[in-house]
């Protein structure tokens, strides 16, 4: 009998439990998706004889800086498309982050099932389209060459995260700083969302 009595408190201590830690996962979701607003996302070094310092190219959500200069005169060479900052991109992916850092923040305050399931769902709705959209710029870079280019390569994709030789250039490519933290965001969602499911299965 007691233990049947207790069962009921057992659960509702359980769902208790889920929404302060809920809260403190979205919390720490919002800094780390706030923080990667302002901090490189994604970045490219490449080495040759002649740039033994490296050329480098450093992806923002609203901007993109680097060796933008000479890395534009060789991609003329090729017949690459130029690296600058009036991609589209660069004007609504900052918004995507401040939209999400918000639903962070919502989830946070209000961690209500629907909230919590609608909130994260709308998030990596958005983080898979901002990520499927800079996959498709790296795709565009590589294959829409000037076929009048004074030097021909051969189409290609930029890796995301690798080592690779373009022309006599060594590449190397990976995340930033933005990155590693976005990507800490989505975990710490993922597991806002389990914690989420659990107390619901409790009831």
């Amino acid at each position: 009998m007691l233990g049947v009595r207790l069962a009921p408190n057992y659960q509702k201590g359980k769902i208790r439990l889920s929404k302060p830690i809920i809260r403190l996962l979205a919390l720490g979701a919002s800094v780390a998706f706030g923080l990667a607003m302002f901090l490189k996302l994604w970045v490219m070094t490449l080495i040759s004889t002649f740039y033994y310092d490296g050329l480098h190219l450093n992806v923002y959500a609203s901007k993109v800086t680097g060796d933008l200069s000479e890395l534009n005169i060789l991609n003329h060479y090729i017949g690459m498309m130029n690296i600058d900052n009036s991609l589209p991109e660069l004007q609504w992916i900052p918004w995507v982050f401040r939209i999400i850092v918000l639903l962070c923040l919502i989830i946070a305050i209000w961690p209500s099932r629907l909230i919590v399931t609608g909130g994260i769902i709308l998030i990596f709705v958005g983080l898979v389209i901002t990520a499927g959209d800079f996959y498709y710029r790296l795709y565009e870079y590589g294959h829409n060459f000037d076929p009048s280019a004074a030097i021909k390569v051969p189409v290609f994709t930029p890796k995301i995260i690798g080592d690779y030789t373009l022309a006599n250039f060594s590449v190397t490519t990976g995340f930033g700083v933005g990155g590693y933290l976005t990507i800490l965001g989505a975990i710490l969602l993922i597991a806002a969302f389990v914690y989420n499911l659990k107390s619901q299965k409790v009831t």
